[in-house]
């Protein structure tokens, strides 16, 4: 682990670890996400895209800017899109820096796939299992979590 490493030095690690496992655009009829890009579901995007962070009255990530967050915006999804969403909904929302590495990487992984609540809960389990703790699975890093993974 290193011990020195600022928040953004692990995120690119983690994300550098994420991108070659999420490819470009695909819209699989299969897949419940929808149309996804750099691994951001269309179904994601809704939910995560309707914040307005820069309080400019739009939708965030709404790049077509026709006023709806559809199709189009996930095909122009880019891969700098695609980082900022992951650091802020999963990365900083769920503080997954304040896990060693690499297992900061590998939640995150699963946070993109699964969703940040539902990795955390695995983390949880697994730390049940391989310590012998008794956390309760609630999908929170605080801090009967990290002390759990940290004895």
């Amino acid at each position: 682990m290193r011990f020195a490493d600022s928040p953004e030095a692990k995120f690119a690690r983690a994300l550098a670890f994420v991108f070659p496992n999420e490819g470009g655009y695909v819209n699989h009829p299969a897949d419940r996400g929808g149309a996804t890009n750099h691994g951001v579901s269309l179904r994601f995007l809704v939910a995560e895209g309707r914040i307005d962070a820069n309080r400019d009255g739009l939708a965030d990530f709404d790049l077509d800017m026709d006023g709806d967050l559809d199709g189009a915006d996930i095909r122009k999804l880019t891969k700098d899109h695609a980082a900022a969403l992951f650091r802020r909904a999963f990365w900083d929302r769920h503080g997954l820096h304040r896990l060693p590495e690499p297992l900061d990487r590998l939640v995150f992984d699963q946070a993109v796939n699964a969703g940040g609540t539902a990795a955390v809960k695995l983390l949880q389990r697994a730390i049940n299992v391989a310590a012998g703790a008794l956390l309760k699975p609630d999908g929170v890093l605080g801090p009967k979590t990290l002390a759990a993974l940290d004895s």
